[in-house]
């Protein structure tokens, strides 16, 4: 019971730490190819197509952050995400509402309000995507047979 309890919180923090980590490296890869991307002034902004592209990037670096808490975890792997889901929704609404934080406070609303969004939602994902791994595997080790059918994948059976 407790080294479960130990691999929720470890999975849970890993996978913040993780998510952390891609979005560090994001954006000291968007600074790279484009090094005008961020202006230099705290009271600049971002290009919409920055601000997009960060967007788009979290989308995938919150479900590798989600599906890493489920593969730590072992269990439950939808629940742990959702823990994961929780604290990036903590942590973006305190940003959000702490007033002198630069990151945030001269970017557009629909930017703030979408990394919260696109972090919670991608967290989500990552679990649910380990989730379905872990459901395939099970019956696959139970025994089931695994029944190829083409139109399962939109595919349509030759005449």
């Amino acid at each position: 019971m407790r080294k479960q309890i130990v691999r929720s919180v470890l999975g849970v923090v890993l996978g913040y730490v993780v998510t952390a980590i891609l979005v560090v490296g994001g954006f000291a890869t968007i600074g790279a190819v484009a090094p005008d991307a961020f202006p230099a002034g705290a009271s600049e902004r971002a290009s919409t197509a920055v601000l997009v592209t960060v967007l788009a990037l979290g989308v995938f670096q919150a479900t590798i952050g989600g599906y890493v808490t489920g593969v730590i975890a072992k269990r439950a792997p939808l629940l742990h995400a959702t823990a994961l889901a929780g604290l990036v929704l903590v942590f973006g609404a305190w940003s959000y509402f702490t007033p002198n934080d630069a990151a945030t406070s001269h970017q557009p609303t629909w930017y703030n309000v979408g990394l919260v969004i696109v972090g919670v939602l991608g967290t989500l994902a990552g679990g649910e995507v380990r989730s379905a791994q872990l459901h395939h595997r099970m019956k696959h080790e139970e025994g089931e047979p695994h029944e190829h059918k083409p139109e399962q994948h939109g595919f349509q059976a030759s005449p």
